[in-house]
């Protein structure tokens, strides 16, 4: 049968292997007893504490006792210091008497949580950060299907305009190409001039509706591999250089990048044209490759005008332009086609000095070796297991 003093016995030693700091103070803060766990905030002199006023031999008493009273916020966590160790504590406190003379004691608890407070640090940690995630994805996700959205009204409306204008262009080049044949020899020279011009304005007016049309439809890429420097000499080909100008081509790494080379040679011709644009009074465009990591960088080095820095971000906007005659697709039209190929391109320059222009590609240097690869697997995983 189970006695009164049996129940005391369990209770007691209950008390003794929990994990918790348990206290009993009197009510002048002496220390009346303490289980086990509590030895660790003093040592091993138990003896010497009890009977101590707590806040004499414990100065971070004062702390705990503020958050196991704190009922006005509900937060009754404390931190406290144990050697190089931060560890964070739930207060209770209890009152009650003991004894004969029903003494007036009280009871603190010190739990441990730690661990519990540390997971909740990190998962509201990685909450706030998977929440900032799904607001980037979103954003960028709505940002995309909002420029989709302009897009495809600038290609409806570029669709329009193409086809409304070229139908007249068309005629006015069928009319010249009459005139010239049917009544070239009964003109005079300045008659030969205005049909010429007629023809370089028919030109000019068809490239702005293929600028306009390339900038809005869905960039296709047709890959193959090629080498740098065969797509620049193909590029500067079919170029005609002003005179006054210089263009040297100093690309010579034998790196092979998958791109579409009827694109690509499109971008090459904007950024020479431009470039030589910036260099009314003459000067010299230098093209120079070098290879960064995994990467080709094919950097156009002028040296015109330089870029103002009020406007150096707004180059790359579409129909924003600081000639007197364009659309300002130009660069535009490289910036989608580079990324379109998973490239970038940037600019740096400085005023009256000129502009270096640099389009950085994914390069393939040389054939795959299919017996190197393999190699080089086998001694990884040799590495692995050694």
């Amino acid at each position: 049968m189970i006695t009164y003093t049996d129940i005391l016995n369990a209770r007691a030693t209950a008390i003794e292997n929990m994990s918790d700091f348990f206290l009993v103070l009197d009510p002048g803060g002496h220390v009346l007893d303490l289980n086990d766990a509590a030895n660790e905030l003093f040592g091993d002199d138990v003896q010497e504490v009890l009977g101590e006023p707590i806040w004499k031999i414990w100065p971070s008493w004062a702390r705990v006792e503020e958050a196991g009273l704190n009922e006005t916020t509900g937060r009754n966590e404390v931190s406290l210091q144990f050697g190089d160790e931060e560890r964070v504590f739930e207060v209770n406190f209890s009152n009650m008497h003991i004894g004969s003379e029903d003494i007036p004691v009280k009871v603190a608890i010190l739990h441990d949580v730690t661990t519990q407070k540390r997971a909740r640090v990190y998962w509201e940690n990685l909450q706030r950060r998977y929440s900032r995630y799904l607001e980037r994805i979103v954003d960028e996700r709505t940002r995309k299907l909002q420029e989709s959205e302009r897009m495809a009204a600038i290609g409806e409306l570029a669709a329009m305009i193409g086809h409304d204008l070229r139908n007249p262009l068309t005629g006015i080049s069928g009319a010249v190409y009459y005139l010239r044949n049917k009544a070239g020899h009964l003109m005079d020279d300045r008659g030969r001039e205005m049909l010429e011009l007629i023809e370089k304005k028919i030109e000019y007016s068809n490239k702005i509706i293929s600028d306009l049309m390339d900038y809005s439809r869905e960039i296709k890429l047709e890959l193959s591999m090629v080498e740098v420097s065969r797509l620049v000499e193909e590029g500067l080909s079919g170029f005609a250089i002003p005179d006054g100008l210089e263009v040297v081509n100093r690309v010579n790494g034998e790196y092979e990048i998958e791109v579409d080379q009827q694109k690509f040679s499109r971008v090459l011709m904007n950024v020479v044209s431009n470039a030589l644009d910036a260099m009314p009074s003459g000067g010299m465009l230098a093209i120079l490759d070098k290879r960064v990591d995994d990467d080709v960088e094919i950097s156009f080095v002028d040296t015109g005008a330089g870029i103002p820095d009020e406007i150096a971000g707004d180059i790359w906007k579409p129909l924003f332009t600081t000639k007197a005659r364009g659309m300002g697709l130009g660069l535009a039209i490289c910036k989608r086609m580079v990324e379109a190929h998973g490239g970038s391109i940037s600019a740096s320059s400085v005023l009256g000095r000129g502009t270096i222009l640099t389009i950085r590609l994914p390069i393939r240097q040389g054939s795959p070796d299919p017996q190197a690869e393999i190699d080089e697997r086998l001694k990884e995983l040799e590495n692995l297991y050694a």
